[in-house]
């Protein structure tokens, strides 16, 4: 029974997934384990530290998170993937092993200068970052700008082993093994619960706790992967090997994308030191709304992306354009039949998520603040559809070996964010209430910046705004260069889907209002009650009309669960 179980276990994390549907389930499987780790964990941590606190570890982790992205995570790992299928296809596993581990080298050693760069200068970055660039309405103390400077030091090592460990991902992803590489992020929150669980009251409610439990959490995200890649026979070498053409190929193609992922994470910076201008609390809320919201971007578009990439690299390699299209047309539609409904559920019921996610445990977490993050997934709800769409878009140009367009894009995103940020921070800084009941139209409050708690709900406007714009720019793009996306047909299915998603929408909006008149949603299970009954109905509805009109996707469900069934019940 022992081997039985120990053979078909092995079976199920070590074989290859053979289609984008099978890979997409799996994944989001395992995703909703670590989301679900990861928000309980944020609970925890909320419930002890408050938003103010946590928002000192933000603030912390800023600067460390800015540079793994740029030099390891989004920039090389997300276009070397083409690069090392085809590696693989030629069966030279010396080879192969020869040029992950140059990447790998390439990555980390720009990192490590950088962070040497940082880690010498931090006691003069952070208070110069927070004091004459953000300049807080509500000013952080001394012992705060000394407490980040001093966490954001110890916050670069872990990125160093998540950078190595990011690597390895992509390396089974190019084998298409998606099992372990998404069991990585379910054991890297693991080790943060550790830390907001234990170390945090151990260290007497210090935000100090979240740190080492990261550092945890990054240990045991490449160590759960090693097993498979020596599995794999793939082997890590201390060397550079600049005779490879393809080393000059990934990094070729990387440089663009290197300078577009920089124009994101130049954007997010901006958009936390913005934050940061509002106070500690702001920021904390800002960063658990976008915990929140980033769930379909994981779920969804994260998973039908990597699962479809090296199948896309496939088809684009052998120059099938037909073949390209009809993919991208069937994963596209794919990601927002889901993405829809979790919108309209965040549009309706973010006031109660937020609440039960975050304000069960412990008096920390206050009413306001249960307020002021709901506010801000409102706004950023608005822009979600496209914002998740816009991940694939950027993985469908990687597909083809284009990384100047996504670029182009990245640098208009930076542009308008920028602007449109501080626009829309100081307009909602002269409103003090949670409401949209109290805007109105002035346009000289776009000139000056205030204190009114409202503040932090223009940052996030200003984020959907942009990135439904740079969404946009992308389709047509993509439109230009590789011809028709699929006619009347591919645009009818969308506009299919949204409607589907405003009748939900506005279904469930009847149904919380009716709910919220007969029950007192001051007690905790009236209040799930509330939230679970109307999400489920609203959800029931939308697989209704979507089957009623003969959406294609509505098969796709069915065959998402028995895929989950059949790799899960073996």
């Amino acid at each position: 029974m022992l081997d039985y179980l120990f053979s078909n276990g092995k079976k199920f994390f070590t074989k290859e997934q053979p289609t984008i549907l099978s890979a997409s389930a799996i994944m989001m499987v395992l995703i909703l384990i670590s989301k679900i780790v990861g928000l309980l964990t944020k609970t925890i941590m909320v419930s002890q530290l408050g938003a103010e606190k946590y928002g000192i570890f933000v603030a912390a982790n800023t600067i460390p998170e800015t540079l793994s992205m740029l030099f390891i995570f989004g920039s090389i790992t997300s276009v070397i993937i083409p690069v090392l299928v085809e590696e693989i296809e030629e069966k030279d596993l010396k080879s192969f092993s020869r040029l992950f581990s140059s990447i790998i080298n390439v990555g980390l050693l720009a990192f490590v200068a950088i962070s040497v760069f940082v880690l010498l200068l931090a006691d003069d970055i952070t208070p110069f970052v927070i004091e004459k660039i953000a300049k807080p309405v509500d000013p952080f103390t001394q012992e705060q700008i000394g407490m980040i400077s001093d966490m954001m030091k110890w916050l670069l090592l872990p990125q160093v082993i998540l950078g190595i460990s990011s690597f390895l991902s992509s390396a089974l992803n190019a084998y298409k093994r998606f099992v372990i590489p998404q069991l990585a992020p379910l054991f890297y929150n693991l080790g943060i619960l550790f830390g907001a669980a234990v170390i945090i009251p151990l260290l007497g409610q210090s935000a100090w706790g979240i740190t080492w439990g990261v550092l945890l959490g990054s240990v045991l995200h490449l160590l759960i992967q090693l097993p498979l890649g020596s599995h794999l026979k793939i082997k890590y070498k201390f060397t550079i090997d600049l005779a490879s053409k393809r080393l000059r190929e990934a990094f070729t193609i990387s440089f663009p994308r290197i300078f577009s992922l920089a124009a994101d994470q130049i954007a997010l910076a901006i958009d936390r030191v913005l934050a940061i201008g509002l106070g500690a609390t702001p920021l904390g809320a800002y960063q658990l709304a976008v915990s929140l919201v980033s769930m379909p971007f994981s779920l969804f578009s994260h998973t039908f992306s990597v699962a479809a990439l090296p199948f896309l690299s496939g088809m684009y390699a052998k120059k099938d354009i037909k073949g390209f299209v009809t993919m991208f047309s069937k994963v596209f539609n794919q990601i927002l039949f889901l993405t829809v409904p979790v919108t309209m559920i965040f549009l309706v019921l973010r006031l109660p998520l937020v609440r039960l996610l975050y304000g069960l445990m412990g008096n920390e977490f206050s009413w306001e603040n249960t307020l002021m993050v709901a506010w801000v997934v409102f706004f950023f709800s608005l822009g979600l559809i496209p914002e998740v769409m816009l991940v694939f878009l950027n993985r469908v140009f990687f597909a083809m070996h284009d990384t100047v367009r996504p670029l182009l894009v990245g640098i208009f995103t930076v542009v308008g964010g920028i602007v449109t940020g501080l626009l829309f921070t100081n307009y909602f800084s002269h409103f003090d209430d949670f409401s949209l009941r109290i805007i109105y139209w002035n346009p000289e409050f776009f000139k000056s910046k205030v204190d009114g708690i409202s503040a932090i709900g223009g940052l996030a406007l200003s984020s959907s705004i942009i990135y439904s714009t740079s969404f946009g720019l992308l389709m047509i793009l993509l439109r230009k260069k590789i011809g028709s996306l699929g006619g009347l047909r591919f645009w009818g299915a969308i506009i299919k889907k949204i409607m589907f998603g405003l009748v939900m929408a506005v279904f469930m909006y009847v149904l919380f209002k009716m709910w919220d008149e007969v029950l007192d949603t001051a007690r905790t299970i009236n209040v799930l009650i509330l939230t679970s009954s109307t999400m489920v109905s609203g959800s029931c509805l939308y697989l209704w009309l979507a089957y009623i009109f003969k959406d294609p996707e509505v098969g796709m469900i069915t065959k998402l669960i028995s895929v989950v069934r059949r790799n899960f019940s073996k």
